[in-house]
């Protein structure tokens, strides 16, 4: 089931960005998206990102403090597993980690709205500080990897 093609879509303080409209953010969102890949495992770069939001495979949100001024960014994707349709925040990049974090019921409620089970979220071991993060979210387990490109 793919997820509906709207225009511009409001769940509190986030902002969907459709697809027609990600150049216009790409811009602003890039340099901090490069910050955030540096830290992942190779499975994507910003090009492949751009791709899959303007085919819709992941979906890009501009992230909203009270005054509507702009705190940051998230990118999910929305999946079926044989069992669950889970969505997944992939990327969230920007300053203000505790002013984001405010807004995670509002994405889950969306992701609810999509007919999730499930809200997936891999993160850095330093997001596990924050309060908020603790008393609502259940570490699911680690991450193992093993790179076998070239004998790594």
């Amino acid at each position: 089931m793919a997820v509906p093609a709207i225009k511009v879509e409001r769940a509190g303080r986030l902002v969907r960005i459709v697809p027609n409209a990600v150049m216009v953010e790409w811009v602003s969102l890039r340099p901090e998206l490069s910050r955030a890949l540096k830290h992942g495992v190779g499975t994507h770069n910003e090009e492949d990102i751009f791709l899959e939001i303007l085919n819709e495979k992941k979906q890009l949100w501009d992230l909203r403090d009270e005054s509507d001024a702009h705190l940051g960014y998230m990118i999910t994707e929305v999946f079926n597993s044989p069992r669950l349709r889970i969505c997944r925040v992939v990327y969230l990049v920007g300053q203000d980690r505790a002013a984001m974090l405010k807004l995670h019921h509002q994405f889950v409620e969306w992701a609810k709205g999509q007919g999730c089970d499930m809200v997936l979220w891999n993160g850095r071991k330093g997001w596990l500080r924050d309060e908020a993060i603790a008393s609502e979210w259940k570490v699911g387990g680690v991450l193992f990897m093993k790179d076998l490109r070239d004998g790594r």
